[in-house]
């Protein structure tokens, strides 16, 4: 991919060569100068420089938002490169993980059918919207059991553990995937594990969501762990369901997220959609499609909801601006993945924005969180001589950093340059 000069037409500073379009596109090119891999066309590496302990490691949704965010890049540049390169990536997946999308791990497979979904509406090929809709089965079938209501379990090996990532990105996918289909039973999913989410993981006191429940086969909610991704999951869904007409508010939901007697509670008295692109091509009157189905937030409500929660987020996790504490650890197995947290919280805030009133209360916090935290990504970016990100975003990167840190970067970069294009970044 190279560098496009023209800027796309987006505000921000030094507009034209220096806009927050060819900031983005510098961040794209260092991921495949920095990341990409000789050894497979397309491919990318877990670590910059290169690292035998970090060599073979397979991490399927780690690829899922390369997929993202090369979609990211296509759909700001129009390039056809970058629309190859997310594909290459999934077919390089699908190979790596032995011919099919399907693994152990459903929240895995929640974030790489959201990447299909907007692959699907980026290139009109209606097999990314088949694979989607496979995975979301798929999860839909094998990931729910007898006894643990509408949540979906984390991983095959662990049914009897829901979390946040899994049932979020669940939610988000379902949503996405009834926008397209107009199908009643994406829309009633959606809405089961935005319910389940409220009434088992979200704080009442706070709005903020814990991170899981029974990890330990306790019955115990995770609510010491508190993870930017997780509220970004939740904004991402409420904000698709938001767009929904038709629905009626169930008795129970309008006071559902303020909470009363929520399990989360509970323990803590003892923590743009794709959709909406392709159902213009493929679902359009879905909304109207919706009688019948059971009642959902009105949209307002759906909004009101996200918005508490991005704010609750941003103030604990972000008091001065910048996520400081969602950092990799190379020593450790696993030890990447939570470089993608701050940059996919990033991602589904910036969608919130582009859906509030800009009289909303919480408006003003988030366009300034979402400005704070590119600003310092971007002085730290150009300090790096590479162009590479590290987690702490202020800072130039160190000498060495996963894939997922970059990606985060990247998608952080991206959404400034999608809200200063729509001129979206006032306060």
């Amino acid at each position: 991919m190279s560098v496009r000069r023209d800027g796309q037409g987006d505000a921000g500073p030094g507009a034209g060569g220096d806009s927050w379009g060819t900031r983005a596109e510098r961040a794209q090119d260092a991921l495949t100068a920095e990341f990409g891999t000789r050894l497979r066309r397309g491919g990318l590496r877990n670590t910059a420089p290169w690292r035998l302990r970090q060599a073979f490691a397979f991490n399927y949704w780690w690829l899922a938002h390369a997929i993202e965010v090369r979609v990211d890049a296509f759909e700001r540049s129009g390039h056809a490169d970058a629309l190859g390169s997310a594909r290459r990536i999934l077919e390089l997946v699908r190979r790596r993980n032995g011919g099919t999308l399907v693994n152990d791990y459903f929240d895995d497979m929640g974030w790489m059918a959201i990447a299909l979904l907007r692959l699907h509406a980026a290139s009109g090929e209606r097999r990314f919207l088949d694979d989607a809709i496979g995975l979301w089965e798929h999860i839909g079938r094998a990931g729910r059991t007898a006894g643990h209501g509408a949540a979906v379990a984390w991983r095959a090996q662990q049914l009897d553990y829901e979390n946040a990532p899994t049932n979020g990105a669940f939610a988000l996918l379902s949503a996405r995937l009834f926008a397209v289909t107009g199908d009643a039973a994406h829309a009633r999913a959606a809405q089961e594990a935005v319910d389940w989410i409220e009434t088992t993981l979200i704080d009442p006191a706070t709005g903020i969501l814990a991170d899981g429940v029974n990890r330990l086969g306790d019955g115990r909610i995770d609510t010491a762990w508190v993870f930017s991704y997780n509220q970004g999951l939740y904004v991402g869904a409420l904000v698709e369901m938001a767009g929904w007409t038709g629905w009626t508010d169930r008795e129970r939901g309008a006071g559902r997220a303020a909470g009363a007697g929520t399990e989360a509670g509970r323990a803590a008295g003892a923590g743009a959609g794709a959709g909406r692109a392709a159902g213009a091509e493929a679902g359009a009157g879905a909304a109207d499609r919706t009688e019948g189905v059971g009642g959902a937030l009105a949209g307002d409500q759906a909004l009101a909801r996200a918005e508490r929660t991005a704010v609750a987020a941003v103030q604990l996790l972000a008091p001065n601006g910048v996520i400081t504490g969602e950092n990799s650890r190379l020593d450790q197995r696993g030890g990447g993945d939570i470089g993608l947290f701050k940059g996919i919280f990033v991602r589904y805030v910036g969608e919130l924005i582009a859906r509030l009133p800009r009289e909303s209360e919480g408006r003003p916090v988030l366009v300034e969180f979402v400005r704070a935290s590119t600003d310092a990504l971007w002085s730290g970016i150009r300090r790096s001589p590479d162009v590479r990100a590290g987690d702490d975003w202020s800072r130039p990167a160190p000498p060495v950093t996963f894939l997922s840190t970059q990606l985060s970067a990247v998608m952080a970069l991206e959404t400034r340059a999608r809200l200063e294009r729509g001129g979206l970044m006032d306060g």
